[in-house]
């Protein structure tokens, strides 16, 4: 009779042992495709971000051309282009890339009015005043391509040679 019971035993330990050892590999299965899937999706992020950065390049090179533009058309598209793109890809873009960006499109949006502003001020105090702030606008927008390079410093890319200067193979 105590054969059987320890037999009972056993095999219950045994049962018990197996279902553990299968649950244990489910869940580091789980676990496993969790971090794959979230490596895959964090790869996808940095692709898009980087290609959020890089429009934010373009839009900032054609904001800066736009200052002066005295084709109103012109300027009001690259203004309501930048504007579009800076609310499609805001949430891709690094937090001071995400906020100069925005920043630098009302400047520019506000830039000939402040300029004329300026002109028609009669005050000399006031006009100096509004000469700095028209100054530190300029150097904000032409500042802008500069946040966004260094926001997504990428890694160079290392290229060993295979032989010096003098035509040497490098060992």
């Amino acid at each position: 009779m105590n054969n059987i019971i320890e037999n009972i035993i056993y095999i219950l330990i045994g049962a018990v042992i197996s279902t553990f050892t299968s649950w244990l590999q489910r869940r580091d299965e789980r676990k496993r495709f969790e971090l794959e899937r979230r490596d895959k999706y964090k790869l996808m992020a940095v692709e898009k971000r980087l290609e959020a950065h890089q429009k934010a390049f373009v839009h900032s090179v054609a904001l800066i051309g736009a200052i002066h533009e005295n084709d109103e058309s012109k300027r009001s598209k690259v203004l309501a282009d930048a504007y579009e793109f800076w609310v499609n890809y805001s949430l891709y873009l690094e937090k001071e890339t995400r906020l100069q960006f925005r920043y630098c499109v009302s400047l520019v949006s506000m830039y000939k009015m402040d300029i004329q502003f300026w002109r028609e001020e009669e005050n000399l105090f006031e006009k100096r005043k509004k000469s700095e702030q028209i100054q530190m606008n300029w150097e904000t927008i032409q500042n802008l391509p500069n946040i966004i390079q260094k926001e997504v410093e990428l890694e160079p890319i290392k290229i060993k040679p295979e032989y010096d200067a003098q035509g040497n193979k490098i060992k």
